[in-house]
């Protein structure tokens, strides 16, 4: 299907949608993937669950789980942080978010941090270091850009 149709097909979808309160939508598939994250009574993701410790139902029936993937494996990702002047009085709620998210990261998790004004720069490098992660954004300011002149 191509893009254009495939984008009136959504739209006919989500005008049926507009129009009905419940819409069912009906698939035969052999498979279904499942996505889930599991948390702890303090809120904290909870780590080394097997497939016995789950069950699927379909409709209040049991269906086997034929496939459990785990992912627990360390994540490598890249902090882009907007510095442009219009972030001055947004920037210390969203440097507050990127320590929150600093603070979460696991052992053997990898992090770096990006800032871009009038260009993109690297501020910190890939790492694990959550100290070297945090001083890196206290180095962040959000700065009006300069005006480009055309002669």
């Amino acid at each position: 299907m191509r893009f254009r149709e495939a984008r009136r097909v959504l739209a006919f979808f989500l005008a049926a949608a507009a129009l009905a309160q419940d819409v069912t939508f009906k698939a035969s598939v052999k498979l279904v993937e499942v996505y889930a994250t599991v948390f702890d009574h303090s809120g904290r993701a909870m780590d080394g669950l097997t497939k016995d410790q789950f069950q699927l139902l379909d409709n209040g029936r049991s269906q086997p789980i034929r496939v459990f993937e785990p992912t627990t494996e360390a994540i490598s990702c890249a902090l882009l942080l907007d510095t442009t002047g219009s972030m001055q009085t947004a920037l210390p709620e969203v440097l507050n978010a990127a320590r929150n998210f600093i603070r979460e990261l696991r052992p053997g998790d990898l992090a770096s941090i990006y800032a871009f004004n009038e260009q993109l720069t690297q501020i910190q490098d890939m790492t694990a270091d959550k100290t070297a992660l945090n001083r890196a954004l206290i180095r962040l300011q959000a700065r009006a850009e300069r005006r480009c002149s055309i002669p």
